[in-house]
């Protein structure tokens, strides 16, 4: 596991291939709204449209990394659809050998995005979505 900037992905990675890749997009925080009701008062819907994009852009970027059959896993900590399920929409339009894969844990087997919502768990709020890379 390695932390770094993933607009630079291609130059710490080039020519590598990797079986799995987790993505934790930076976004907007607006599933932390149970624990920071300030935050609904900070994020404007331009803060979401710049988000998603530099969160495409990394999905973006990390594609080429993925091996075939790998997989890679998208995650927020946000609520917004915009930063979410119109992320993952782009990325699968434009990227044809990606698919989305159910999860296999519990009683989410057949989920291929999970959405959690601060009252589900009295949590925070999350999105995760995990796509397969077609041989």
């Amino acid at each position: 596991m390695k932390a770094l900037d993933a607009r630079k992905v291609n130059e710490y990675f080039f020519g590598q291939q990797f079986d799995k890749i987790l993505v934790d997009a930076p976004c907007s925080g607006l599933g932390l709204i149970r624990r920071k009701p300030e935050v609904r008062y900070e994020k404007q819907m331009e803060d979401l449209k710049h988000l998603s994009e530099i969160q495409y852009n990394i999905l973006d970027h990390v594609a080429g990394l993925l091996a075939e059959n790998g997989e890679l896993v998208y995650s927020t900590c946000t609520i917004s659809i915009e930063e979410n399920e119109d992320v993952v929409k782009r990325f699968l339009t434009n990227h044809p050998d990606f698919s989305l894969a159910p999860f296999e844990v519990g009683n989410l087997s057949k989920c291929k995005m999970i959405k959690i919502f601060p009252d589900d768990y009295n949590s925070d709020g999350f999105f995760i979505a995990k796509f397969v890379k077609r041989g």
